[in-house]
């Protein structure tokens, strides 16, 4: 029988907001997980934001989740510009640009 790692109250930060990120973010959120997404500009997270909302939708429209549980899955997603605000994460998940030297720099 497997042991259950991180409890629902573990917040998940997911550094980078593209589709990955937003992917990985939206899992999290979707497991009952507060989730801060960090990205390095407003663009970005704007960009997060719409791809969480349209898979949140997709599953709406599928019957998978109602209005009222995809709002409230939204609702678990923070989004930052603010690194500062990882700190309140249990666990973070590192979902940026391949490249050594910025991930490094992360």
């Amino acid at each position: 029988m497997g042991r259950k790692l991180l409890g629902r109250e573990t917040i998940i930060g997911v550094c980078g907001a593209g589709a990955m990120g937003a992917g990985i973010a939206q899992v999290a959120a979707l497991a009952g997980h507060s989730v801060i997404i960090l990205d390095q500009d407003d663009a970005a997270l704007a960009r997060g934001r719409d791809t969480v909302a349209k898979g949140l939708a997709a599953l709406v429209k599928r019957g998978k989740l109602d209005e009222d549980g995809a709002h409230a899955i939204a609702a678990r997603c923070g989004w930052t510009l603010d690194a500062g605000a990882m700190e309140k994460a249990g666990l973070v998940i590192e979902a940026i640009v391949e490249s050594a030297e910025i991930k490094r720099a992360l």
